[in-house]
């Protein structure tokens, strides 16, 4: 982590999603740098670091949307875990929806959890309790 702060990459096509996790994230407390892209092109540039993501920071931890236009959520997924140097970072699947078959799969990718999206804002605390323990699990 750079300093105290978590390096935290959102992939998700929602910018209101993005913003209120940034708020709740400031709300309860958690030291943080945060990152949003919509795509998964957008994040490709960003974990790799080219173009206009050249001095990107590396993730801490990475909350991916299971539901991304075009390049589904799985197969951003599958290229992170596939890719040495991006491997070791917790990734969370996150859905508007109830865990289904989709989880399964990101399980057996390497996902290290799975979020329902929560339906109002002190739902992001557990949210915010689960990447504060996997950080602590890897750092």
């Amino acid at each position: 982590m750079a300093g105290d702060a978590a390096v935290i990459l959102m992939i998700d096509d929602n910018a209101g999603e993005a913003f209120l996790f940034q708020e709740a994230l400031e709300d309860y407390g958690m030291p943080h740098n945060f990152h949003h892209v919509e795509d998964a092109e957008s994040a490709r540039a960003f974990l790799e670091r080219t173009g206009k993501q050249a001095d990107a920071p590396r993730p801490d931890v990475i909350l991916l949307d299971m539901k991304l236009p075009g390049t589904g959520g799985l197969e951003v997924l599958r290229r992170i875990k596939a890719d040495s140097d991006l491997a070791d970072i917790p990734v969370f699947m996150v859905s508007t929806l109830a865990p289904g078959s989709d989880v399964e799969e990101a399980r057996n990718l390497g996902a290290t959890g799975f979020i329902t999206k929560p339906d109002n804002f002190d739902g992001y605390a557990e949210v915010i309790d689960q990447i504060r323990t996997a950080l602590e699990n890897t750092g």
